[in-house]
């Protein structure tokens, strides 16, 4: 976890949020105590799925189960994945990547990206899709 900083939380548009198999929740940002959550804070041994939210739009969200094995999208529609069994071990898949214009001070561009990787029936398999600012969603699996 670092400090809260304003400049860091108004330029994103989506918010993560964690959820553990102990029905305890990690949230990225703690307006309360000011500090940021980072993707190393999370407790991927009991994270049971991890969920994208519009700031502007809680009802834009999308999410991954780390249960199941499925990507969702706001409507509960299943948009990446596959079904896996309890004994597969797989891992999280988030990050962002941040386009900016040189000397500019308008907004950057932020792709996320969120999924799974790990080992499936003793294979290696990843799911992942990409997200860009304005919600439209990209497969890349």
């Amino acid at each position: 976890m670092v400090t809260f900083e304003k400049a860091s939380y108004d330029e994103l548009d989506y918010l993560w949020e964690a959820v553990y198999t102990t029905g305890e929740t990690l949230k990225q940002f703690d307006k309360k105590n000011k500090i940021e959550n980072q993707f190393k804070d999370i407790d991927q041994n009991i994270l049971k799925s991890f969920i994208l939210t519009n700031k502007k739009n809680p009802f834009d969200k999308y999410a991954v189960s780390l249960l199941d094995g499925f990507v969702y999208a706001a409507n509960s529609n299943i948009i990446a994945g596959e079904y896996i069994s309890k004994t597969s071990k797989i891992k999280l898949i988030y990050f962002r990547r941040i386009q900016r214009k040189l000397n500019a001070v308008s907004k950057p561009k932020i792709t996320y990206f969120l999924g799974w990787h790990g080992k499936v029936n003793n294979k290696y398999k990843k799911h992942q899709i990409a997200i860009s600012s304005d919600g439209n969603y990209i497969i890349a699996t």
